[in-house]
């Protein structure tokens, strides 16, 4: 006769092949335990945890955490910019430095947690691979831009910083999302399921001003006087106070904008700005009697742009869609240019259209009409579109002289940095840094 401890059990083998070990697993779990636990363990404070199966040696175990943009939902935590933000630097390469710190940090406070017993939301949902198929969409600010490929390849550089490249052990298991009631399986990257339309919980994470800078403490520091008015009463801007804007700017020799434009999980019946937001921007311009307007756009999805950009006094406008805990000193440097790094070098991952009504309905999913790919209406800017202070040139393209039937067919292509400062450049997928006069392909 022989007795089987927990300790025995193929599951528990870690020299086992995973495929192995979750076959067994799986095999030893009544059908009750597979619904509690496919059921617990989720976003939210009644989500979870999963309850612990002490017949098998397993713990509570909560599987779901909100890392798009870093471990926000549990405490302390390293802020990045929004994945559409992400997007605009067409860079796997920054993508896949933001995720490994995500996952460093994750994986920490999954350790700590677990040696306290307990059990929240950390463990990691991210990325969000749907790609952005309309311009009201109320979460478009979770996707990487309309592109599938581009879209893919951020994903993929996400889930491996994520992850980590252990050949045993996950650092932390990504969550590729969303998808329509159904369940595909993809190495290394479990897929999440949309069964309704339910939003996400809008968190307000405890900001720490030590490793924060703002917009209101950068842009302050540019002048020898500044004055600050709130404008709106909130995002939403219900009402806004005439008398407090028509006080701070008179007088000015630069007025600043900052309008939130959007939230998350609130889609848009239509592209205008959010209630009184271009009123204030209006009120702005009318009393500040020819000072020019710098104007951040804190959004995901595009905007009717018409009045500011046919208003002289509008002197430039900057796409900073969601940014984190540096958008102070980023809008600072990018404002003033004083080093290396500083110079924009972002590209629009998605179309802007003008006008809405060229916008086919949201529901319409044959995707005819809509991305750069089928757009047919007129656009603000294009799918691509983005400025620097420096010029580049593309001055020669390398094929081969001959190329057999069948094969394959590759190229180079020389760009020159012909401005005058040193800057990036986005090359295809990615991005190349050239110092001004300097060539490469």
């Amino acid at each position: 006769m022989s007795a089987t401890t927990i300790s025995d059990y193929p599951f528990r083998n870690i020299s086992l092949p995973w495929n192995d070990r979750v076959d067994d697993l799986v095999s030893r779990l009544t059908m009750e335990e597979i619904k509690e636990q496919m059921s617990c363990g989720g976003r939210g404070p009644k989500g979870g945890p999963a309850p612990a199966i002490t017949r098998l040696g397993i713990k509570p175990y909560s599987w779901n955490t909100e890392c798009l943009r870093g471990d926000v939902d549990a405490g302390n935590a390293t802020s990045f910019p929004q994945a559409i933000g992400l997007a605009a630097t067409f860079s796997p390469s920054i993508v896949f430095s933001v995720a490994e710190a995500t996952g460093i940090e994750v994986r920490a406070k999954f350790n700590d947690y677990m040696k306290h017993g307990l059990y929240g939301d950390h463990r990691g949902i991210s990325p969000v691979v749907n790609i952005m198929r309309d311009p009201s969409w109320g979460r478009n600010q979770e996707t990487y831009g309309e592109d599938p490929i581009l879209s893919g390849m951020l994903a993929q550089s996400f889930v491996k910083g994520l992850q980590g490249n252990n050949s045993r052990f996950i650092r932390v298991n990504a969550g590729c999302k969303h998808f329509d009631r159904r369940f595909w399986r993809s190495p290394g990257c479990f897929l999440e399921t949309l069964t309704d339309n339910s939003n996400l919980e809008k968190k307000t994470p405890t900001i720490d001003p030590s490793v924060t800078t703002t917009p209101l403490q950068s842009l302050g520091q540019l002048g020898k006087e500044f004055s600050y008015a709130p404008g709106c009463d909130s995002n939403a801007c219900t009402k806004y106070n005439s008398a407090e804007i028509e006080k701070t700017v008179t007088g000015a020799d630069v007025i600043f904008a900052c309008p939130i434009l959007e939230r998350e999980g609130h889609d848009r019946a239509d592209l205008e700005w959010p209630g009184k937001q271009l009123q204030v921007i209006q009120y702005a311009v009318k009393y500040g009697k020819g000072a020019p307007l710098v104007v951040f756009l804190f959004n995901a999805g595009p905007m009717n742009l018409t009045w500011a950009y046919n208003n002289d006094d509008v002197s430039a406008m900057f796409e900073v869609f969601f940014p984190a805990q540096a958008t102070g000193e980023a809008m600072g440097r990018i404002l003033t240019s004083q080093q290396d790094g500083d110079v924009p070098a972002g590209r629009l991952p998605n179309t802007w259209p003008k006008y809405i009504d060229d916008v086919p309905l949201m529901t319409d999913y044959t995707m005819e009409g809509k991305t750069y790919r089928y757009f047919k209406g007129e656009v603000y800017y294009p799918f691509g579109f983005g400025l620097s202070y420096t010029s580049f040139e593309y001055t020669e393209m390398i094929t081969p002289i001959r190329v057999k039937d069948g094969e394959d067919v590759s190229g180079e292509i020389v760009v020159q940095n012909s401005g005058k400062y040193d800057a990036d450049e986005v090359r295809t997928e990615n991005r190349v840094c050239l110092s001004r006069g300097k060539c490469t392909t």
